[in-house]
């Protein structure tokens, strides 16, 4: 469904109303490392925050989920 969603050019930044969540960081939160994978390599904002202003990098870094963590991690 996100494939088709992507390919059909939803917007990938769009935020739910209630705290400001892009759909990284709802895969990222619901451990989907196929959704997150899929996103990032689309394009999606991996600098993208919240309403509570946490980042994305916060929300991986929160799952302790390496696999999660590398997928979202910019290389310095």
């Amino acid at each position: 469904i996100v494939q088709i969603l992507i390919e059909g050019k939803a917007d990938r930044e769009a935020k739910d109303d209630i705290k400001g969540r892009t759909a990284l960081i709802w895969a990222i939160g619901s451990l989907r490392h196929d959704v997150v994978d899929l996103l990032v390599k689309s394009g999606a904002d991996t600098a993208a925050t919240d309403k509570n202003g946490d980042t994305v990098q916060d929300w991986a870094n929160g799952t302790y989920d390496d696999e999660i963590i590398d997928l979202v991690s910019v290389p310095f």
